[in-house]
């Protein structure tokens, strides 16, 4: 007798599924890419005998517009590969804090070392000739070393 709970299964035991040994011919991702872009062409192509007035222009428009297109998809879908070519940069600088104003020197400092972009950035923030919040956190921290 066949029921729902014995439908292929062999003398009351669990139901078999035979081993699935199909080799991958093709990569989905690929063909995938590659028939967003064919089969409009192929579209195209039977369509393009009825254009008559622009038929170069439309074909060069449409094809070129597909070729940009299918780089821009294959560029943003390729996977980078994540190399190191030299030591990253590592710095490590300290600027002084005893002085109010400490920083306009070392901001000379650093324009004369030649230190990189984001590292200026800070201190000119911190500095006078910078934004005057620096400053003020320079003022606060001084009196604030001076109560302690």
């Amino acid at each position: 007798m066949i029921g729902w709970f014995t439908f292929f299964r062999e003398h009351g035991a669990p139901t078999f599924y035979g081993e699935n040994r199909t080799p991958v011919m093709l990569d989905t991702h690929i063909v995938g890419l590659c028939s967003i872009f064919i089969i409009p062409s192929l579209t195209f192509l039977i369509i393009l005998p009825g254009v008559r007035k622009h038929r170069l222009s439309s074909t060069f428009s449409f094809f070129f517009n597909m070729f940009v297109g299918a780089t821009l998809l294959a560029n943003a879908t390729q996977e980078s590969e994540n190399f190191v070519v030299g030591e990253g940069l590592l710095y490590n600088e300290r600027f002084g804090f005893s002085e109010v104003n400490k920083m306009e020197k070392e901001l000379s400092n650093a324009l004369i070392k030649g230190l990189p972009f984001p590292i200026i950035k800070v201190i000119e923030y911190l500095s006078v000739d910078g934004f005057g919040w620096g400053r003020h956190y320079r003022v606060a921290g001084y009196y604030t070393a001076s109560m302690l």
